[in-house]
């Protein structure tokens, strides 16, 4: 079972991860172009790598707005991590079907919009199997295949 470690971070350089991200996935539904997918998956990568203090788009919304807004959270940095490396993931799966099959392609993209939208309002489905996963209660049917 891994720890939990707690980080102190810019609310506003976190919200501008979130809700970033999510509106870059959104450009590639709306103008139908997956190399705004590449772009997610940059910076989803990065994020997973740096982890989420150095975090691309964390730094930039600090820089741009962190003077708006001096409020901090906590957050656990093992779990964002996983959470970045499982976005990153489904964004090359998700690549690889758009330009693979492409008649489906824009709807597979239309698919993982809502979800990161869903992530990004605050129900990260990653980040809940990471709780899940390192919690003595939950997920006991799982755990044994994992």
């Amino acid at each position: 079972m891994r720890s939990i470690k707690p980080v102190r971070i810019s609310k506003i350089g976190f919200d501008f991860c979130r809700y970033g991200v999510a509106g870059i996935v959104w450009l590639a539904v709306i103008f139908n172009q997956p190399v705004w997918l590449l772009v997610s998956a940059t910076i989803l990568g990065l994020s997973a790598v740096l982890k989420i203090r150095k975090a691309p788009m964390v730094v930039i919304g600090e820089a741009l707005l962190g003077n708006f807004l001096k409020e901090v959270t906590v957050i656990d940095e093992n779990g964002i991590r996983f959470a970045h490396t499982m976005g990153f993931v489904l964004n090359i799966l998700v690549i690889g079907i758009v330009w693979s099959v492409p008649t489906i392609g824009l709807w597979v993209m239309l698919a993982f919009a809502a979800m990161k939208t869903v992530s990004a309002a605050g129900h990260c489905s990653a980040l809940k199997l990471y709780d899940c996963l390192n919690n003595d209660t939950c997920c006991k049917g799982v755990k044994k295949y994992v």
